[in-house]
């Protein structure tokens, strides 16, 4: 876990390789959660190499749905005038944030595990986080206690997403989203077959 989370943060230092490096790292992690052996360097190179089309489409993808939230943050609580108006449209903004962030766990796991189109990839991931969700719960909980952690009690807080804190997030995530990605996805196809 600590050498798969090191190589996720040497593959990161070029900025743009970030999201090969998110598909890197969630490919030892899935692998991980579904038991399976995993060489981590052979593991992460294969994910980084194979899924970084879809990897960076899907980052590029989560960069204009944040930008697009924060514009909808900064304009319903201050242009707004009703002040039930302004709650109401901003307790819907971060519903459906939280949604695509439970989504978004789906989405990493599937790119690296099946060999669908990304636009199918997404629209089986927001039904999956909708049918297990008190997984996608717990996934959301250890990944917000990680941010917190890091960002709560800085520069301190920075030593447990250096070492693991990357690894726990996309192991949570791997470990509560496979068992529906092979219930749903993997085994109806296969069935059909």
């Amino acid at each position: 876990i600590i050498g798969a989370n090191l190589m996720f943060i040497l593959f990161c230092v070029p900025v743009v390789t970030i999201p090969a490096a998110i598909g890197g790292l969630t490919r030892v992690m899935s692998r991980l959660a579904r038991d399976e052996q995993t060489y981590v360097i052979d593991d992460f190179l294969q994910g980084f190499k194979q899924e970084w089309k879809k990897s960076t489409v899907f980052a590029l993808i989560e960069i204009l749905f944040f930008a697009l939230v924060y514009v909808a943050i900064g304009v319903y609580s201050k242009l707004i005038s009703n002040q039930i108006v302004s709650t109401v449209l901003l307790a819907l903004v971060l519903t459906v944030m939280l949604v695509f962030l439970a989504a978004a766990n789906y989405v990493w796991v599937m790119i690296v595990s099946v060999d669908l189109p990304l636009k199918q990839i997404m629209k089986n991931s927001l039904a999956l986080c909708l049918v297990k969700p008190f997984g996608t719960l717990i996934s959301l909980l250890v990944q917000g206690a990680v941010i917190f952690v890091a960002v709560g009690y800085f520069p301190v807080g920075l030593f447990l997403p250096l070492v693991f804190g990357f690894s726990i997030m996309s192991f949570t995530a791997s470990f509560n989203a496979w068992p529906q990605i092979e219930k749903y996805v993997i085994n109806p196809h296969n069935t059909t077959k």
